[in-house]
């Protein structure tokens, strides 16, 4: 039976991932899906007539490409290109490519300008906001708020990186930035509760190790809760639209923020963290890479609350979540295509 084959990063235990699942299970109710990490693909087995899909995620990349048979052709949905060796990639690939949906503008122009008809769609994890506001009465009930509440989420990455490469710049930056969130988050403690979410469990990026490093310095402890039981995406986002405040080193921690209206400030190191907030509009709510102190956190915090810039962000979630949901079903349109036209996936037809 044909499959819809989505290739990423899945069953790794993070959470921006895993998002991905629950969009393609939304997009494509009743048909046979399934998701590909880590697995070599033999052009040589019999044709089923399946689909594969590239992404979500920053997966345009060798590993992942290597779970598509080499004879198909195939679609890539929701990816982002790191660098210019990943766009001259894609435009390698250019003729197996059923339909390209970048989630940065830039990349799409890049591509449109060397002959590849790509599209831009926000993060497609923005498709699920009607979901996760359907989840946000329990979470509600589950935290039984009393004051306001502000969320911290870490990424491990550079600092498990740095121990594997001998990177002791980054390693030590990534000492100093945890020194500097329990002070900045001991100064919020005073005002909100805070909540420590962790996105990630694999082994390479494990962040319940970074936020007990935090919060354990952070002076006010009875403030401070960290939400270390296993939760599903869904309802990561739920939680994440009951606070007032959401301060992440992770993307989808912004998207997820994003997608509630919830008031966010980026203090992640990577390009994508940056570039989500320009397309929203709030480059603002963004502390740049490796500057972060208290100071430069408080002053983008500020920012956040502000009455004006909250008006923005409800402005700009409209926006990219009706353009995500457009996307998506031009992208479903094409897909349920390519299952009634099997011969059309194979490379040459």
């Amino acid at each position: 039976m044909a499959r819809i084959k989505f290739v990423g990063w899945y069953g790794r235990g993070n959470c921006g991932d895993e998002a991905f699942r629950d969009v393609h299970r939304l997009l494509f109710p009743g048909h046979d899906i399934e998701w590909v990490t880590d697995l070599e693909a033999d052009s040589a087995a019999e044709d089923d007539g399946s689909v594969h899909v590239l992404g979500g995620g920053d997966v345009f990349l060798p590993y992942y490409l290597r779970s598509i048979p080499a004879n198909r052709k195939f679609f890539v949905y929701g990816v982002g290109l790191g660098s210019d060796e990943q766009r001259a990639a894609v435009v390698e690939q250019r003729d197996r490519l059923l339909g390209v949906w970048l989630r940065n503008q830039e990349d799409v122009d890049a591509l449109r300008a060397e002959g590849i008809d790509a599209h831009f769609t926000p993060d497609i994890v923005f498709n699920l906001a009607p979901e996760i506001a359907r989840r946000i009465p329990a979470q509600a009930a589950r935290l039984g708020k009393i004051r306001k509440s502000v969320a911290l989420i870490v990424s491990n990455t550079a600092t498990q990186d740095s121990y594997r490469t001998g990177n002791l710049s980054e390693f030590f930056y990534a000492q100093y930035m945890r020194l500097n969130l329990a002070k900045l988050f001991s100064e919020l403690a005073k005002y909100y509760d805070v909540y420590g979410i962790p996105f990630s469990s694999d082994r390479n990026d494990f962040d319940l190790g970074y936020l007990y490093d935090v919060v354990t310095n952070v002076s006010r402890q009875e403030s401070v809760r960290i939400l270390d039981e296993p939760m599903e995406p869904l309802e990561v986002g739920a939680v994440l639209a009951n606070m007032d405040l959401v301060v992440s080193m992770k993307f989808h921690g912004l998207v997820f923020a994003a997608a509630a209206g919830v008031p966010f400030v980026n203090i992640g190191l990577t390009r994508k963290t940056k570039l989500i907030c320009t397309q929203l509009g709030l480059e603002d709510l963004s502390v740049t890479p490796y500057s972060l102190t208290v100071e430069s956190a408080l002053a983008a915090i500020k920012v956040a609350e502000d009455e004006a810039v909250q008006r923005r962000l409800a402005a700009a979630q409209g926006q990219v979540c009706e353009l995500a949901r457009k996307e998506a079903s031009r992208f479903v349109a094409e897909v349920e295509a390519a299952l009634a036209d099997p011969l059309a996936l194979r490379i040459g037809s």
